[in-house]
């Protein structure tokens, strides 16, 4: 007996597709998404235990916070890798307080830190904050010291134009090339649009990075955005 064998028509075949086209359009956003969110939270965990090395830090030298930048003189300065240089930044500070040096790279920057002088793996040091006494911030659980940083500024002005730099300090300037001078970027809007940040007390945020940023090379003059930028903010 011969059986009739039925095939796809061409039609059906499109339909297919387009079915598949169309399913994979809404679920690959979903999935990216989905995938920022695991990289945000090893972020998060990465920013606390940097929160609490700084704390340990201003422990053991008389409560004050780190040094933005400290000159060494030519060769002095010894790094992770044993590379040497002129300069410790912030972060070199904190290597005797943490368990590995991947603790400075957030996974969903591009650069990485490899031990060396520069550059930190995607983050960035309140450039307002270091050097200082642990007793100056009167708001410590508003005062951001350490978050995702790196948005080139002169690559353009919105987030739609958001460029990863590897810079080492941050402030809240939206527009200015160069407000922080040139090792400082704005903070990124790396994980969906946000930005994780941890603040003086050890505790971490993820922000909406557009509220936490504003124009002009004085401090923002809304209250509680200069508590997270200024420790002598009143």
């Amino acid at each position: 007996m011969n059986v009739k064998r039925h095939g796809f028509t061409l039609i059906e075949l499109l339909v297919v597709i387009a079915i598949i086209a169309i399913l994979a359009a809404i679920l690959f956003p979903v999935f990216a998404r989905a995938r920022e969110k695991a990289r945000q939270a090893s972020c998060q965990s990465n920013l606390k235990q940097l929160a609490i090395s700084v704390q340990m830090y201003s422990q053991d030298y008389d409560e004050m916070l780190p040094p933005a930048a400290m000159n060494m003189g030519a060769g002095n300065a010894r790094y992770p890798d044993g590379s040497t240089g002129t300069y410790y930044l912030w972060y070199h500070a904190m290597v005797p307080y943490i368990k590995s040096n991947q603790l400075f790279n957030c996974p969903s920057a591009p650069t990485r830190y490899a031990g060396g002088y520069h550059p930190p793996g995607g983050y960035g040091g309140n450039q307002h904050c270091w050097g200082i006494p642990l007793s100056t911030p009167k708001y410590p659980a508003e005062l951001a010291i350490i978050m995702d940083a790196g948005w080139n500024r002169q690559n353009g002005s919105t987030l739609e134009n958001f460029t990863d730099a590897p810079y080492y300090l941050v402030d809240w300037d939206e527009f200015g090339a160069v407000t922080g001078g040139d090792n400082s970027s704005a903070p990124a809007p790396r994980h969906n649009d946000a930005t994780n940040v941890a603040f003086l007390d050890g505790h971490v945020k993820t922000l909406q990075t557009r509220t936490m940023i504003a124009q002009g090379a004085g401090f923002p003059t809304d209250a509680t955005l200069r508590r997270m930028w200024d420790p002598a903010a009143p």
